[in-house]
């Protein structure tokens, strides 16, 4: 069994030979591994990189590292938040911001999310392309970007900022779910495209609305519906849907197991909340895959292999049911983590066998 074929079974609940494992690869670190760069100073060059270059970074990455899903980011492009900001959409942004109309949401929303067409003209998803054709078949491609939240409530976003933002979540919480709604029902013609280009799934960051920011009842009221038929949508598009949870999870779950995923992936604990993936795997049922959250800001940082062979089996071996779980980290592996604090989680996990 490879490492495409582990994956696609997990996430279907099926069993595997050994356990899955990756790590949260989102960022910078592989341009680390390639000795392109050593920290932010120099990270919109790694932003700006696209095409044979990116593909040969994430293929570096892989062949080191072997892990049983790449978790790619975009190539170059302009992100919806920052085009509106161009002089043109001046008068239609200050109309937006209103939030009075829903026929100005639509024109907004139509204007500024690319059609299928412009995403597949673009550097954004040229080094799925070559990738899929070099490595398709034997490793899972999951590509990782921000929903639609993320245009909407930015400190760049669409309504002004953060702040403004949840001012008008609480004031004119109709409106704002409309342009939410509308938002990612646009944006699954960039799912259209990237399934086009030839990845396995689709991992979609959920922030700003996560319980230790709004109360859950909030988030019903503005996201779960938007979220309910884009994840659906996403698997319509020919992607596998996967959900990476900034945050509070764990008044949440009980409206996750409604939605159309076959995967979350949560960060590590943290703020004074505990993420325990084996509660969390507990209360979101036998439906979704879990991907587990070793701290790669403590552990697999500053740890040794040892420190993280023993975290990754203490966390295993809480589980109840070790299917529908993949070993994973919490958090986008961090500059300077030794290349063999990951291969020792790789290693451990795949010590637990489950027999096709």
């Amino acid at each position: 069994m490879n490492s495409k074929e582990r994956m696609f079974r997990v996430l279907k609940g099926e069993a595997t030979d050994v356990m899955p494992v990756g790590a949260h690869a989102w960022g910078l670190y592989k341009f680390q591994l390639a000795g392109l760069l050593d920290g932010y100073e120099d990270e919109d060059k790694a932003w700006a990189t696209g095409g044979e270059e990116l593909a040969r970074i994430e293929e570096n990455y892989y062949r080191t590292i072997k892990p049983d899903f790449l978790h790619l980011s975009e190539g170059p492009c302009v992100y919806p938040k920052h085009k509106m900001r161009a002089p043109e959409y001046r008068d239609l942004m200050a109309e937006l911001r209103l939030l009075e109309s829903k026929n100005v949401i639509d024109a907004f929303v139509e204007e500024c999310y690319p059609d299928p067409d412009e995403y597949l003209s673009s550097p954004r998803f040229e080094h799925v392309r070559i990738l899929s054709g070099r490595l398709g078949g034997e490793v899972f491609l999951a590509l990782h970007n921000a929903t639609p939240v993320n245009d909407v409530f930015d400190v760049e976003g669409f309504l002004g900022g953060f702040e403004e933002a949840m001012v008008m979540a609480v004031e004119k919480t109709e409106m704002v779910a409309y342009l939410v709604y509308q938002a990612h029902m646009k944006h699954l013609d960039y799912q259209r495209a990237l399934a086009a280009c030839g990845a396995h799934a689709y991992i979609g960051t959920e922030s700003y609305l996560s319980a230790d920011l709004v109360s859950p009842a909030l988030y019903e009221r503005i996201l779960f519906d938007a979220q309910k038929d884009y994840y659906k949508g996403v698997r319509e598009a020919g992607l596998v849907p996967i959900m990476c949870f900034w945050g509070n999870i764990n008044p949440l779950v009980k409206y996750f197991k409604r939605l159309d995923l076959d995967g979350i992936m949560v960060e590590e604990s943290r703020k004074g909340y505990k993420l325990d993936v084996a509660e969390i795997k507990r209360g979101i049922g036998e439906e979704v895959t879990v991907f587990g959250n070793l701290p790669g800001e403590t552990t697999l940082l500053h740890g040794t292999p040892e420190d993280v062979t023993a975290e990754t089996r203490k966390m295993i071996d809480s589980l109840d049911d070790k299917r529908r779980f993949v070993m994973c980290t919490g958090t986008p592996i961090a500059f300077d983590t030794p290349v063999e604090n990951l291969l020792a989680m790789m290693e451990t996990a795949r010590e637990y066998i489950f027999g096709v």
